[in-house]
């Protein structure tokens, strides 16, 4: 496994969970008193996922434009659920009291689940993309050093 391909998912991704705690902190008076366990379990979140990242490249030589291009888009994903979170007006009481139900939208951008589940499609377009030849990479011999 080769350290950059999970060192600049890392990279990319701390940006955007400082990114989401600001938004949070600016948006929300929870977050503000929050925001360091908020950043914690983001940053646990994008260790685990920059970890997985590098297993499923494995010794590969990936380009760093297909490495910046997946990861700035889920990192832009993020951000955007991030602020839509906050930001996406919702009337819970008329919800609460059963007048209405929220939109698929609503249901989405609300769900307590989204923050996980959001960087398993960029995995799985990962594992298919390196498992169908694409992009051109190279495999690194096993003896070479890293």
């Amino acid at each position: 496994m080769r350290i950059a391909n999970i060192t600049l998912p890392l990279g990319i991704l701390l940006v955007s969970a400082v990114a989401e705690t600001a938004i949070g902190y600016g948006h929300s008076v929870d977050a503000r008193g929050w925001w360091p366990l908020g950043l914690s379990v983001a940053l646990l979140l994008y260790a685990g996922y920059s970890v997985v990242f590098g297993l499923i490249a494995g010794d590969r030589i990936l380009p760093m434009t297909y490495i910046v291009g997946v990861n700035g888009v889920l990192a832009a994903a993020r951000v955007l659920a991030s602020y839509l979170f906050f930001t996406v007006p919702m009337d819970w009481g008329v919800v609460n009291a059963g007048m209405t139900q929220l939109s698929f939208f609503q249901t989405l951008v609300r769900s307590a689940w989204t923050f996980y589940l959001l960087p398993i499609p960029f995995l799985v377009a990962h594992f298919v993309a390196l498992r169908g030849g694409w992009p051109n990479v190279n495999q690194q011999p096993r003896n070479s050093p890293r």
